[in-house]
């Protein structure tokens, strides 16, 4: 007995005897099939997708040429062979079942040796276009992947340079800043300046400002070059959020950032990836709302819930939202709404990396007009235990 694996034949004839013909004839090489029908053909092409089809011209309810239009419609059915059987001679039958689908068109009567090489070609031609087939959607699933690698090195590279930048920058900048702060300390202590309300504000400006510009500088410098024991650790996911709100704060101007994230509440994982991931959500945040523009006013809020040993993280906009189709793409390497020039559609997709590299799932919900909720997850750091003495 052969085994399961024999190519599947449909026989699609109308006359016993030619249909009981060809049985004999193929049954030993394939798993055969028979409908005496075109309806009932066509139903079982599509239902048991056959490898070949023996498909008589004149058939009850449906003829031949019609099974073979429909067949080729039909996406799933697409890549089965089909052999028309006919009693007809003349060309233009051939080219008219040619035209219709047909891979190869046999002439009543015929031996047997001729309807088993013939399905033997056309079977090795399937064959042969099955792993064309798979070899080029491999092929562009390769591409693709290298595409985005290529881009991911490139933006590996440019984190690497602005973290050199930074740790320059930090160098720097932290002695005048020193200086100034400890100029300020003892203008502060000044007998003539106390009690002078205008001058006291002034320099309080100034002493937040430079405070702020050493944190940017600091965090800057943290989040584009991370050293070894940063890249995987308990901390709170607050303070990776205040600092994607600084390296935010020209898109965010204007629009309210609301924080209901849980305090003592210790995740783990890359403290400066998930910087990146809030990052680029409040851009893309800012971005809607200022393209919905007028009122309601730009809020984004920043909301999390521990459940289940993880911190689900959601920032949800009032922006201008995004339609089903436009949703279901948004991960997609490459893919973005902006102009040309203005993105190029992988910040999302490396977020969901990122995500998923700490074992969460980042997914998106939202519509038109309604704004939009990007929710992740990350592990909860373990509880530290008392010392039992």
């Amino acid at each position: 007995a052969k085994s399961d694996d024999r190519p599947t034949v449909l026989i699609v004839e109308d006359e016993p005897d030619m249909r009981r013909y060809l049985v004999q004839v193929l049954e030993t090489d394939y798993r055969v099939h028979e409908a005496r029908t075109g309806t009932a053909g066509l139903k079982l092409a599509c239902e048991l997708h056959p490898s070949l089809i023996v498909l008589d011209w004149m058939l009850p309810e449906i003829d031949g040429l019609e099974i073979c239009k429909r067949i080729r419609k039909q996406a799933s059915c697409s890549d089965q062979k089909i052999m028309i059987l006919t009693a007809r001679v003349d060309e233009q039958s051939k080219l008219a079942a040619l035209n219709h689908g047909a891979d190869d068109f046999l002439t009543k009567p015929f031996s047997s040796v001729e309807v088993k090489t013939r399905l033997r070609n056309l079977l090795a031609t399937a064959m042969l276009e099955q792993n064309l087939r798979i070899q080029n959607e491999n092929l562009q699933s390769t591409l693709n992947q290298l595409e985005v690698t290529q881009t991911q090195l490139i933006q590996s590279e440019k984190l690497n340079a602005l973290g050199n930048l930074a740790a320059g920058l930090l160098h720097e900048i932290n002695n005048p800043l020193n200086y100034s702060l400890t100029a300020l300390q003892l203008i502060r202590g000044d007998a003539a300046i106390k009690g002078n309300e205008m001058v006291e504000e002034m320099i309080g400006d100034i002493d937040e400002g430079m405070q702020r510009v050493r944190a940017i500088v600091s965090d800057l410098r943290a989040f584009a070059y991370p050293s070894e024991a940063e890249k995987r650790s308990p901390f709170d996911v607050r303070d990776a959020l205040d600092s994607a709100i600084r390296f935010t704060s020209h898109e965010l101007n204007g629009i309210a950032v609301a924080s209901e994230l849980p305090r003592d509440t210790l995740v783990v994982g890359s403290q400066n990836h998930i910087t990146q991931v809030l990052v680029n959500l409040l851009t893309n945040s800012a971005k809607a709302i200022n393209e919905a523009g007028g009122d309601p006013k730009g809020e984004i809020r920043v909301s999390g819930a521990a459940r289940e040993g993880s911190l689900s993280v959601t920032v949800a906009d009032n922006g201008v939202g995004m339609d089903q189709e436009t949703l279901e793409r948004i991960f997609d390497p490459f893919f973005t709404t902006r102009d040309v020039g203005e993105g190029m559609g992988l910040g999302l997709s490396i977020c969901h990396t990122i995500i998923r590299n700490h074992g969460g799932r980042l997914s998106a919900d939202s519509g038109p007009g309604e704004g939009t909720r990007l929710t992740f997850d990350l592990p909860l750091a373990e509880p530290v235990q008392p010392d039992v003495p």
